[in-house]
């Protein structure tokens, strides 16, 4: 577990990716094309806060 981050909101949070995906909070988030190219060019494609993945998720919905 790392401690990361947020590049959207700035707010801290535990990222289990390099140990148990299934343990991160983004696990249970569906990550639609329009979100991952959004991540790319806007964050570095950096993990971002389970916060910022909601919000992202209703602006891309699945299919966008």
């Amino acid at each position: 577990m790392k401690i990361k981050i947020c590049p959207r909101c700035g707010k801290e949070f535990e990222c289990h990716h390099d140990d148990d995906i299934s343990l991160c909070q983004c696990a249970g988030i569906k990550i639609t094309p329009g979100m991952q190219l959004h991540m790319q060019l806007h964050y570095n494609n950096e993990c971002l806060c389970i916060d910022c993945l909601r919000s992202l998720k209703k602006i891309f919905p699945i299919g966008r």
